[in-house]
């Protein structure tokens, strides 16, 4: 478990010449600390596209049941 006053970071880059979801990067960071994040092939440097399937796919659908359970 996380101690008390960690805290998560979530940074969002792109490249310079960006015209499409494609050229944007999510990197993640614990306490500061770079993650390489194993959904994204352990690369510190998820793109964004895969990174909003992940979170799409964790995030609960009906939060309302699920906090019941």
């Amino acid at each position: 478990h996380p101690s008390m006053g960690s805290h998560v970071v979530f940074e969002l880059y792109r490249k310079p010449d960006a015209t499409s979801p494609n050229d944007y990067y999510v990197k993640m960071l614990y306490n500061m600390k770079e993650l390489a994040l194993p959904a994204c092939d352990y690369s510190v440097l998820c793109p964004w596209p895969k990174f909003h399937q992940i979170m799409h796919d964790l995030t609960p659908k009906n939060f309302a049941e699920e906090r019941n359970l």
